[in-house]
């Protein structure tokens, strides 16, 4: 689910995603429409902040938030020693 949110004049877009232990889809396919949404609302919100967040349970998209400019703000581990939940944030939007 994405989210456009302005406030105080600033543009948002959050990005909400539920990627479940046993999906009955090719995670793949997710990633890739993940990313390929990611890449189209930076095209028509160019001045956005972007949050990612949700639960992506193992799913490896680690090289690929960094690609596309997003930093994981989750540091330490979810669920035992595992980091499942995701927090991105579009590392070209931060500002000092």
């Amino acid at each position: 689910m994405w989210l456009e949110i302005t406030k105080k004049g600033q543009h948002y877009v959050v990005g909400l995603l539920y990627h479940p232990p046993k999906p009955i889809y090719d995670p793949r396919d997710f990633v890739n429409r993940l990313f390929n949404n990611i890449e189209e609302l930076s095209c028509q919100n160019p001045q956005a902040v972007f949050y990612i967040t949700g639960d992506f349970n193992q799913l490896d998209i680690n090289r690929r938030y960094s690609d596309a400019g997003l930093t994981q703000i989750v540091q330490t581990a979810t669920c035992g020693r595992h980091t499942l939940d995701l927090f991105a944030l579009d590392a070209f939007s931060v500002r000092a």
